[in-house]
């Protein structure tokens, strides 16, 4: 995943130190919990997603040497006013 999201980087025209400062974070930890990761927490994603215009959740999909995929997502509704967390898991099976 690190690969295509530096490829929409640089699509974008952003260096990493660019982009970590729209994360909030440094350079280092961006290579940290992107570049140097198997894998990336979905909120992560979520807001690199959004950074980038680009729903990368479309480029996940299972590698021949898996079963499945789980994905577990933290989702947030807001009910008058009132944030109710709620965690989802997901789970994707081979045919």
């Amino acid at each position: 995943m690190g690969e295509i999201i530096l490829q929409k980087m640089k699509e974008k025209g952003l260096k990493k130190s660019q982009f970590a400062r729209l994360l909030g974070k440094n350079r280092q930890d961006l290579d940290r919990a992107v570049f140097n990761k198997r894998s990336l927490d979905t909120e992560f994603l979520c807001e690199i997603s959004e950074k980038l215009d680009c729903n990368f959740f479309d480029y996940i999909n299972c590698s021949e040497n898996d079963d499945n995929l789980k994905v577990i997502a933290k989702l947030t509704l807001e009910i008058e006013g009132e944030n109710k967390g709620r965690e989802m898991r997901f789970e994707f099976k081979k045919p």
